[in-house]
């Protein structure tokens, strides 16, 4: 009984949201003053309208419904107030009504962040007591009937876990580490592997059944510009699923409740990030010397960047949860000791099913994140996330890889708040679309590149440019970016081979 009633609790909660919503949508409908604020929060609920009914009946639920009830509950006061002109002065003497606005959907976005990170430990506490299903040969769960170990599954994200969880040794699997194994592995934190928006990445061992390896340890950032919690629960719930040869994998996290710390553990990448190789920036033992087949050689780099492009297509296209990665660029993509790519930081990524809406012209959201020089200038405008920002970084990345240069201009230009860094983009893409490819190509792989080297290579600059196509919508899909990927690198290793012959 008890349970039923916590489900009951639970289903009316969802009931007042729900109800809430259909309240703003129709006060917001009639409004006379801040009419897009109040286009932009109908927007933002549509989206949470779709994914109440998907929610688990699970008491876990329960407060962070309550909390974003109160928070609708102060939105919908906020767009009646925008049904009469004037009123502002009386009801919202202390700020304006865009400033309130913008404070009601960044709590609006801080409850509904609570979800993912309440629905997994709910999961995670079910999963410790039950025995996993079974599989087939192909990998398919069992049937129900067919394993002793037959779990119920009740949500989709459930389905996911579940089935990652139970696939493959216990090695292959993200776990929960412990606050000591954590301290173990990073030795104080003394070697820093890089650093960006979202934390700081330290190098470490961690040690595990008898076992020593090397891993990258990430410290979410207390206080970034998109929260903590909010980073930690979105690459937890995008990473925690997914399995690519491409994708650098996810080893455990901590949650350090008690000093309010985040930490992420992924798979050790010995070689470094692109970006090294192709600058010679020697960090942390690696550079672009002789020895870097991404540094010396074009069959090196175009295999390393059909790595990451096969990564973005596994994300767009063929993952369980499609994903939009937001933050693709050359210090992202890493390379283990044998040179293989994998695409890594996930702190920004967003699920893309939330961004397939408004006839597919993609999500709106509150600002767009990213790092200048491969930020979508559309993206950028319009604030609409879709998969065609990661092909618009990606074509970036591709021309850093035929040119060595950086995807900032070293030489910058002077404006009234002095130096203005300057996109490599707007230097580079117009040599290459005059046909002028050799001018701007790096000289390391090879001074002069063979007739088949060329071609090829012309191949990438032409699929780059298409990718930095102004309008999303008219550049390929990553899947046609591979394809021509696979097509160059051909040509390339088959005039390697004629050469030694």
């Amino acid at each position: 009984m008890e349970v039923v009633g916590q489900a009951a609790a639970v289903a009316q909660l969802v009931g007042n949201v729900d109800g809430l919503i259909f309240k703003i949508k129709r006060a917001a409908d009639t409004a006379k003053q801040n009419t897009r604020e109040c286009e932009n929060l109908v927007v933002y609920l549509s989206t949470i309208e779709e994914v109440l009914p998907t929610l688990p009946e699970d008491p876990e639920v329960a407060r962070p419904l309550a909390r974003l009830g109160s928070t609708l509950q102060e939105a919908h006061d906020l767009v009646v107030a925008c049904q009469k002109r004037g009123s502002f002065s009386k009801i919202f003497r202390a700020n304006s009504l865009a400033d309130r606005f913008r404070e009601v959907n960044a709590r609006i976005t801080c409850d509904l962040s609570l979800f993912p990170l309440v629905i997994y430990t709910a999961i995670a506490r079910r999963l410790d007591r039950m025995v996993l299903p079974a599989q087939n040969d192909s990998g398919a769960m069992a049937p129900a009937g067919k394993s002793s170990g037959t779990v119920a599954v009740e949500t989709q994200t459930q389905m996911v876990l579940v089935s990652h969880v139970s696939s493959g040794s216990d090695d292959d699997n993200p776990r929960r580490l412990t606050r000591p194994e954590i301290a173990a592995s990073t030795s104080n934190l003394a070697v820093v592997l890089g650093g960006g928006r979202s934390g700081t990445v330290y190098k470490g061992s961690l040690h595990h059944g008898g076992r020593v390896r090397e891993v990258a340890v990430k410290v979410l950032k207390k206080h970034g510009r998109q929260g903590m919690e909010v980073s930690f629960v979105a690459e937890l719930e995008i990473l925690f699923p997914l399995r690519h040869d491409h994708i650098a994998r996810l080893v455990g996290w901590c949650e350090e409740a008690e000093e309010e710390r985040r930490v992420f553990v992924y798979e050790h990448m010995s070689n470094g990030t692109l970006r090294d190789h192709l600058l010679g920036l020697g960090v942390h033992g690696h550079g672009g010397g002789a020895g870097s087949p991404v540094a010396s050689s074009w069959s090196g780099r175009v295999e390393v960047l059909l790595g990451a492009a096969r990564a973005l297509e596994h994300l767009h296209r063929r993952a369980t949860l499609p994903v939009i990665h937001r933050n693709v660029s050359s210090s992202n993509i890493l390379l283990d000791a044998r040179w293989r790519s994998y695409l890594s930081d996930f702190g920004q990524a967003l699920l893309q099913a939330a961004c397939e809406e408004h006839g597919g012209q993609g999500q709106l959201v509150p600002e767009a994140i990213g790092t200048f020089g491969y930020l979508d200038p559309e993206y950028y405008s319009t604030r609409r996330v879709s998969p065609a920002i990661d092909v618009y970084s990606f074509g970036v990345v591709t021309l850093e890889v035929l040119t060595g240069r950086p995807h900032v201009n070293s030489s910058s230009s002077k404006g009234q708040l002095g130096e203005v860094p300057v996109a490599m983009v707007s230097s580079v893409l117009p040599v290459i679309q005059n046909g002028k490819l050799r001018d701007v190509l790096d000289g390391r792989p090879s001074l002069v590149p063979t007739p088949a080297q060329l071609k090829a290579l012309e191949l990438v600059a032409n699929t780059a440019m298409l990718c930095l196509w102004p309008q999303g919508k008219d550049r390929p899909a990553i899947s046609n970016v591979v394809a021509n990927l696979e097509k160059a690198l051909g040509i390339i290793r088959s005039d390697e081979t004629n050469l030694l012959l």
